[in-house]
């Protein structure tokens, strides 16, 4: 924060400076200067917005990633290797004490499917409502100040340590578009930023198709943190959107980059 205090006195400085201009300085050009120190002051702004927004989703994150690590979560956790994604609400995380309706809800558990597909059993609890699979441990929870926490266990193999990735990117990309048009039909607007964690799957090795010939490696990180997305248009296809991060997820196997795009296209049906 030290150089937004820097920045605070420098504007402070040059407001003075104006206040101050004797009568010879022309109106035209006190105006000039008046906008760009408005200009200034709101850029400055926004940095700092942008800091305290920044901290706070950083402390969502690190608090709810420890508590699923530890399997200190609502759906008893069996199993190691599971995919963990946040979807952030930034326009609710920078008000204060803001909260969203969920009672809409209770007759929608089909709209909240897991990552993974339709979850078999839902209910309201403490931090707002949740769909779940009780058998696999992967649910869906959303959380009444604006956010979404998905963890989900059915895109591995841990008998023979493998991880279906093609099936990961595809049902991310239908998913995430669903949790967003069901935010939206709750109030909850964008922009959204997605957050994808990878636990529990140090030495897997991903799936490929019988046609698909590629020299592939294991994984050798027990915890993937995958680019963050800022999600701002999101009435547009997320198959481009999520692309970067889907790149350094097939980096980690070895391979140039997810192989399920051709120049910048996806190549299988959402």
């Amino acid at each position: 924060m030290k150089h937004l205090n820097t920045k605070a006195s420098r504007l402070s400085e040059k407001v003075d400076i104006l206040l101050n201009k004797g009568e010879n300085t022309t109106p035209l050009s006190i105006t000039k200067e008046h906008l760009e120190i408005i200009n200034e002051l709101t850029n400055f702004i926004n940095e700092e917005e942008r800091n305290i927004i920044s901290k706070k989703v950083e402390v969502i994150l690190n608090e709810r990633i420890n508590l699923v690590k530890d399997k200190n979560t609502h759906i008893k956790q069996n199993k190691n290797a599971k995919v963990i994604a946040h979807l952030i609400s930034l326009s609710s995380i920078k008000q204060e004490n803001y909260t969203i309706d969920l009672a809409p809800l209770r007759n929608r558990a089909t709209d909240v499917p897991l990552l993974s597909g339709f979850a078999n059993d839902y209910k309201f609890n403490y931090e707002g409502y949740t769909t779940f699979h009780t058998y696999s441990g992967s649910y869906v929870q959303i959380f009444r100040n604006g956010y979404l926490e998905v963890v989900d266990t059915k895109f591995f193999n841990e008998d023979h340590k493998q991880f279906y990735v093609t099936r990961f990117e595809t049902s991310l990309i239908e998913n995430i578009t669903k949790y967003i048009q069901l935010f939206s039909s709750l109030g909850l607007e964008g922009p959204f930023l997605l957050n994808i964690v990878i636990l529990g799957a140090k030495d897997f090795s991903i799936v490929l198709n019988f046609d698909q010939f590629l020299d592939t490696y294991p994984n050798e990180k027990e915890k993937i943190s995958l680019p963050q997305i800022l999600i701002e248009d999101y009435k547009e296809p997320l198959a481009s959107t999520l692309k970067p991060a889907f790149d350094v997820l097939w980096n980690i196997f070895g391979i140039y980059g997810s192989i399920n795009y051709v120049n910048g296209k996806r190549i299988l049906k959402k």
